[in-house]
């Protein structure tokens, strides 16, 4: 059960007009989005080749991202094998699409997966998937995958990958809000509203002096920079905390507002 221990409310902005931006954009983000755990130790199997360790298995997985195209032509190329302790292939496959390992969940005994889809000229993660250990097979997530698109840039994984925080919006909506996947129920529950992005950096503000004004972009669902941990975190295992407060494109705010939610009793 989620409890919502809301220190101060929000009251959220109007969204502001999507508009259309250069194709190559949102294709940057990739590297910086790619998740660091310490689940992922080992990364010297060949470029962009990492480990994940389950409580039996190990899962290599490598994605090349040299390829990719625009208009869903290529988003990237994964090869995937999953091995046993002692070394055995369970579960291989090459898959023309874009996938990451955000680790491994006890709770769901399978490793996470999510991977990247086009809309418009941005990505979003399009779907979470599951790799058990027992059944080695690719499962998507029935409670995302098709009635949600989450940005790139805002998942946030609890520690042991029971839950992962994430600000997206419903397939048919506009609206962006802070959602959590738990992935031992496979069930997504609004958390409330999202926080808003991370400011631009200095050189993009600079850079898109001419042209277009780089502010009218600064929303979910375009390219912003990476979510900082301190305003989206997990303070244990299952508490998340979220940091709120009169951010603009150019910095955040010194004034927070700070909510909590439990996400098991």
């Amino acid at each position: 059960m989620i409890g919502n221990n809301s220190r101060l409310a929000i009251t959220a902005k109007a969204p502001i007009r999507e508009i259309s931006l250069l194709v190559g954009m949102s294709l940057v983000l990739i590297a910086s989005c790619r998740p660091s755990f310490s689940n992922s130790v080992d990364s010297t199997l060949s470029s962009g080749s990492q480990r994940y360790y389950g409580g039996n298995t190990t899962l290599v997985i490598d994605t090349d991202t040299s390829n990719m195209r625009h208009d869903g032509q290529n988003n990237g190329d994964t090869s995937i094998c999953l091995l046993s302790k002692g070394g055995s292939i369970l579960f291989q496959r090459q898959l023309n699409d874009n996938y990451i390992c955000l680790g491994y969940s006890s709770a769901r005994h399978a490793f996470i997966l999510r991977t990247l889809g086009e809309e418009g000229v941005w990505l979003k993660v399009n779907a979470f998937e599951y790799l058990p250990e027992d059944k080695p097979a690719i499962v998507y997530s029935k409670s995302f995958t098709h009635r949600y698109l989450a940005a790139l840039e805002a998942v946030v994984p609890s520690p042991d990958l029971r839950f992962v925080v994430f600000v997206g919006r419903r397939t048919e909506s506009s609206e962006w809000h802070l959602y959590v996947l738990d992935t031992k129920s496979d069930t997504v529950t609004l958390l409330g509203k999202a926080p808003n992005p991370p400011p631009l950096s200095k050189d993009y503000l600079e850079e898109a002096k001419d042209g277009f004004s780089p502010c009218d972009f600064w929303q979910w669902g375009f390219s912003v920079p990476v979510l900082e941990p301190n305003i989206c975190q997990f303070i244990s295992p299952h508490v998340l905390k979220v940091s709120y407060g009169e951010d603009t494109c150019r910095h955040r705010s010194k004034h927070r507002l700070i909510r909590e939610w439990t996400l098991i009793k």
